[in-house]
């Protein structure tokens, strides 16, 4: 019996070992550039492999490959985002990159480079995202130059006041020209879920330092009352050029499974083998 029981806990060892490890999203290094297709060409079918148009599905592709000492990295391949200073439904362009339902606890997150923007006012924005969540709420994120002093300012949406929120100002490193080698930010988004809270972390990285906000609950759309999406968890993500006057370089995107609970997962169970173990 004991025999067994240890099988048993090794492999669940092992299975948790390998979610530590996995990523949900595919092709989130668009190290695979099958099918790209032409920038603004319409359909899934222009996309890079794993990414998506969700709603409607013959948007337009926003991206390009750029590869080689001009990616992130300097190897390998980004997707460049040019400047598409329009909003028409017609001529939108985005992609996602989204799996089913995911989890209470995750983490999402991409280095990016960007241009400034040079804003004239409040909506001009460079990079600009979307965590996508169940429900169809999603945490809205863009890069703007809110006092057009050459540092990017990183806000989010927040329905409540349906308008966007400072989180960090002049913490945004831009690149004059992302087309050659970029300058690179690494954002991150963790998710702390439960059925009392729905609230996540932001964690900004980049030459300027890191930049740090908690419990943050700013959402696309409200969490209870009416018109509310409550949401359970991550879904994804996705990019577009909406309203874009500085161009952008996305790479490395990636959604897992926090670090911390994978890691107490597995001491406990590596306990467990040794006493089993010791008892045999």
């Amino acid at each position: 019996m004991n025999r067994i029981l240890f099988l048993c806990v090794a492999l669940a060892v092992g299975a948790m070992a390998s979610i530590a490890q996995a990523e949900f999203l595919t092709n989130g290094n668009f190290e695979d550039p099958a099918d790209w297709g032409a920038l603004g060409a319409p359909g899934n079918d222009a996309l890079p492999a794993g990414w998506t148009h969700v709603d409607p599905p013959d948007r337009m592709n926003p991206a390009v490959k750029q590869t080689g000492v001009n990616a992130i990295g300097g190897s390998g391949t980004s997707a460049y985002l040019p400047a598409d200073f329009g909003a028409a439904t017609e001529d939108r362009r985005d992609m996602w990159n989204v799996v089913s339902s995911f989890g209470y606890d995750w983490v999402l997150q991409y280095d990016f480079a960007c241009e400034d923007p040079n804003t004239e006012v409040n909506a001009d924005r460079s990079l600009s995202s979307a965590v996508e969540l169940t429900n169809l709420n999603r945490i809205i994120h863009r890069i703007t130059d809110l006092d057009n002093d050459g540092y990017g300012d990183f806000q989010i949406y927040d329905k409540t006041i349906s308008n966007y929120r400072l989180i960090f100002g002049n913490s945004v490193q831009f690149d004059p020209d992302v087309s050659e080698t970029p300058v690179v930010n690494h954002i991150k988004f963790t998710g702390h879920y439960d059925g009392s809270k729905q609230v996540y972390d932001v964690e900004l990285t980049n030459g300027l330092g890191t930049f740090t906000a908690t419990d943050l609950a700013y959402y696309h759309y409200l969490l209870s009352g009416t018109g509310s999406r409550a949401v359970t968890g991550a879904e994804g993500v996705s990019f577009n050029t909406f309203n874009s006057k500085a161009d952008s370089l996305v790479d490395n995107v990636s959604l897992t499974v926090p670090e911390p609970g994978i890691l107490l997962l597995l001491t406990c169970g590596t306990m467990c083998l040794v006493g089993m173990r010791r008892r045999g």
